[in-house]
């Protein structure tokens, strides 16, 4: 028996009785650290299901408002991906916010986000992957910032649009540049937009820019015979997408 001075109720308790009242106490807040570590690791936050303005969605990550005036004299090109609206995810830290209407600005590699109030906004924390939801075409386009991805001398901070998926991963990476023309006898300046693309594959944690086919053969050269033989077979090019993504496919298949 265990005496306690201090309270005349705790007088008289059997200590193999306050062991397991303490061990079960224990396990229960482990059990609540644990649930509480599990909800943040998978935490999602749906924006359908919300309500206020983009700001407040996004008041944890941190935006601020667009701006309106960058490219008011755009006449060509554009510095977005699509300049459509796409509801889609995006991903930041252990984070998921879903069903946001967004548009990826690959000029300066930036995301924009709108609520259906149509306030716009720009995100400014660091985000690892955006996922758009084209519900004309039903395609999904995915994105992965480079700080995420493994270094590549080629490539500075910018926007890559995953087009494969799986052991082999193809990515292409869009560049845009802006130039300001002033037309004759005109007092103000035109801006164009003009696009150019490169290709990646990821493999091994290997960043490598493919400009040829003999490239890719190279980096998988565990099935260089076989991609040599389909390559040839299907008398595939380097400059098409069409076929860089039929050759990554077949790799990823073998």
């Amino acid at each position: 028996m265990i005496t306690f001075n201090n309270d005349s109720r705790l007088s008289e308790i059997p200590v193999s009785s306050l062991r397991i009242t303490m061990i079960t106490r224990l396990f229960f807040f482990f059990i609540l650290f644990l649930s509480s570590q599990v909800g943040i690791a998978q935490r999602v936050i749906d924006v359908d299901k919300l309500e206020g303005s983009a700001l407040n969605y996004f008041r944890s990550v941190n935006g601020e408002p667009s701006m309106y005036t960058k490219f008011v004299r755009l006449v060509e090109g554009t510095p977005y991906f699509s300049d459509r609206w796409m509801k889609g995810n995006v991903f930041i830290e252990d984070n998921e916010y879903r069903n946001f209407y967004l548009r990826v600005n690959i000029l300066e590699t930036t995301l924009e986000f709108m609520d259906p109030k149509g306030e716009q906004m720009t995100c400014t924390m660091p985000i690892k992957e955006v996922l758009l939801k084209d519900s004309l075409s039903g395609t999904n386009y995915r994105f992965f910032h480079s700080s995420f991805l493994p270094e590549n001398s080629d490539i500075r901070q910018s926007w890559l649009l995953e087009l494969v998926a799986g052991t082999a991963k193809l990515y292409k990476l869009e560049k845009k540049q802006i130039n300001e023309i002033r037309p004759y006898s005109s007092a103000t300046t035109e801006q164009h937009i003009l696009s150019s693309y490169s290709y990646f594959i990821l493999f091994n944690k290997d960043l490598r820019r493919i400009k040829k086919l003999s490239d890719v053969t190279e980096l998988l050269s565990g099935k260089k015979e076989a991609l040599e033989e389909f390559i040839k077979s299907n008398r595939l090019n380097a400059k098409s997408e069409k076929d860089l993504v039929r050759l990554i496919e077949h790799y990823n298949s073998l």
